[in-house]
This record gives C-alpha cells, sequence and structure tokens, in this order.
C-alpha cells in the first residue's frame, strides 16, 4: 500500500475559485456520493473562509497579498494545490480511531512543512478513495540590506513565487510524506518513475468518454468493415482449405476408415452374435485363449492377403516404381576402389646434434 501525494499549480484567481468550488462542493459533480458530502470536513482554516462561497477563498488571499505589499506580475502562481491519499485497500475496514490518527498526521506534517503558507485543508469522504485537500500560498519573504546615512539597513519584503516548488522539492517532499506514513503501513511509490498524472478535469471528461461509448455497436461495425475488406481473401482461403480437405479425405483418412469397417466386421463375423459370452469365457479358460489366438492369427493372414488384394491399383504402381527407384539409386552409389598400392612405412627422423 502506498502513501499518495499529488500537486498542481494554481496560476490564476479563477483557478483558485475553482479550486475552492470544488473543495467547497458549491457546484454540482458527476464523480461524487452527495448524500456523504454532509460527512466531509474543514480541518484547517486560519482565513476563516466562507465554505458556501466559490470566491471568498480567493478574496482573503488576495486580500492577505495586498497586505504584504505584494505587487503582482504577470504569470504569478497564486497558490498550490496538494492532494494527499493513499492506496484504497488501506481505507477499507479502516477503524475509525485509526483513520483520525491519520487525518491528523497529515495536517501535522503539512502545517510544519509550509507553516503560514498552509492556508486551507478540506477532507473528503463523499468520492470513492478518502482524501485530503491542502491550498498552500506562495508568498516568500525576502530581506534586502542596504546602507544609508544612518549605517546598514534592512527592509523585509514579501513577492509571490513559486520556483522554490521545482522537480528536486517535490521529490524530497514525497520522501518525507512517505516517512511521516509509515507508522501507517504505507510506503513511497516508486522514486524517479516517468509516469504522468492527468488533472482531475482531463481524468473525468475522459471517464465520462469511456462510460457514453456504445463499443457493441463499435465493435458489431469494425468486424463489418473487417469482413468486407478481406472478403476474397477469406473466400480463396475456404477454398484452398476445402480442396487440402478433400484430398485429405480421399487419400488417408478414407482407406482408414474402409479398413477400419473390414476389421470389424471380421472380428463380428469370428466372435458371431454370442461374440460376448465368448469374451467371457475366453477371460476364464487359458485353453479357449490360446486357442482364440491360434484362430484370430490365421484370420489376421487372410484379411492380410484379403486387404492386399484390394489395395487400389496406384498404390501397387507406385510400390512398383519405388523399388525401381532403389535399383537405379543403388546403381548410381560410387564403388570403392581397390589401391593396389600398399601403405608406405613411415621414416624415422632424428635430429643431428652438433
Amino acid at each position: 500500500m502506498y502513501a499518495i501525494a499529488r500537486t498542481k499549480k494554481l496560476k490564476s484567481q479563477g483557478d483558485v475559485s475553482q479550486s475552492a468550488a470544488h473543495n467547497f462542493r458549491t457546484k454540482t459533480q458527476q464523480n461524487i456520493n452527495h448524500e456523504k458530502s454532509k460527512e466531509n470536513r474543514i480541518i484547517y482554516n486560519p482565513f476563516s473562509v466562507d465554505t458556501t462561497s466559490t470566491t471568498d477563498l480567493n478574496k482573503k488571499l488576495q486580500k492577505y497579498y495586498e497586505n504584504l505589499g505584494i505587487k503582482q506580475k504577470d504569470g504569478n502562481v497564486q497558490a498550490l494545490e496538494f492532494v494527499v491519499t493513499a492506496s484504497p485497500e488501506f481505507f477499507a475496514d479502516l477503524p475509525a480511531e485509526k483513520f483520525a490518527k491519520w487525518e491528523a498526521e497529515q495536517v501535522r506534517f503539512f502545517r510544519e512543512k509550509f507553516g503560514d503558507n498552509l492556508k486551507m485543508a478540506v477532507l473528503h469522504l463523499d468520492e470513492k478513495t478518502p482524501h485530503i485537500h491542502f491550498t498552500v500560498s506562495t508568498e516568500l519573504k525576502s530581506i534586502k540590506k542596504y546602507k544609508n546615512r544612518y549605517g546598514e539597513c534592512e527592509k523585509e519584503s514579501y513577492s509571490l513565487n513559486a520556483k522554490r516548488f521545482n522537480p528536486a522539492f517535490l521529490r524530497q517532499f514525497q520522501t518525507e510524506f512517505a516517512e511521516i506514513n509509515k507508522k501507517f503501513g504505507l510506503k513511497r511509490g516508486i522514486k524517479g518513475s516517468k509516469a504522468k498524472q492527468k488533472d482531475l478535469k482531463t481524468f473525468y471528461r475522459e471517464v465520462n468518454r469511456v462510460m457514453s461509448t456504445n463499443y457493441e455497436k463499435n465493435l458489431e461495425r469494425e468486424v463489418q468493415v473487417s469482413m468486407q475488406k478481406n472478403e476474397r481473401w477469406w473466400d480463396k482461403v475456404l477454398r484452398q482449405v476445402g480442396l487440402v480437405r478433400e484430398k485429405l479425405v480421399e487419400e488417408t483418412v478414407k482407406p482408414e476408415l474402409l479398413r477400419s469397417r473390414r476389421e470389424r466386421s471380421i472380428v463380428a463375423a469370428f466372435f458371431g452374435k454370442d461374440r460376448f459370452k465368448r469374451a467371457e469365457k475366453i477371460r476364464n479358460d487359458a485353453e479357449e485363449k490360446k486357442t482364440l489366438e491360434k484362430e484370430l492369427e490365421a484370420e489376421k493372414k487372410k484379411f492380410t492377403q484379403s486387404l492386399h488384394d484390394t489395395t487400389p491399383k496406384r498404390v501397387r504402381e507406385l510400390e512398383k516404381e519405388n523399388e525401381a527407384l532403389k535399383s537405379e539409386l543403388d546403381k548410381l552409389k560410387p564403388k570403392p576402389k581397390n589401391d593396389p598400392t600398399p601403405p608406405q612405412p613411415q621414416k624415422n627422423f632424428t635430429m643431428d646434434k652438433r
């Protein structure tokens, strides 16, 4: 089971209001159980935001930035939204006491990690898996030093700056987040994974598209198109298969069936109508068994002879042709040569030592 944390940037005031509308349930949504929405809770709200209003969070956030003397620029990230949860099986039959500890630990971690930048935390229990939305502001305090006639001075100033929330920061965040969730039996996801998360809007759009697609109708249409395209090819294959089947039956299966039928006829004629009684007698009488074996051997010889006599003319011709080919092959084989020259004895060589 995994500890899961996702984040996205709220790049405009409109994004902040859209996030609030989702988190406060001020708009109709298809992916939630409206009967359980009353169980959702605001678990951290230092701004005392009116959760019945879609725009109140953004208004108070902008007022906060104004009081800090922040002069906003185009492209400033207004806030970050984190969504934290765990594998669905973690919440299955989870005792209320343990769930409360998990919830409190997530809030404690975010307050320590982001301090005064943490502006909102909302617990959702009306979706498939419980999760918490955290809203983090992006103001950054900087101290500027300068000199005047009175000496060195310092001046505090604030600006909106989300550059510090870079990939390195997020990787470290994931490690720390997993560490505080170890006590609940949760672990970190694969470090450095190339998998990318879809934003919720894209995810829900894809879900709706899948749910509204008539796959049965699409499949039927594809099958028809495929059959039309391959009709000629398929007919050709069937014709070839038919020819092969006819040849196979004529040359292989049919002779076997005929032979099997003859064998059954011979056995039935040999044993007669009371063949089952005789079989029982043979099973209990050794002498009768020996007599039967001799009689069957004689019948087999007769059957073999009759089978040979009824062999198709073409097979006999092929046998004769095969014999002739063997004779020709024997004639073409090279004969071993007799070498009259006897093998020469090997000479012993000695080294001249000087």
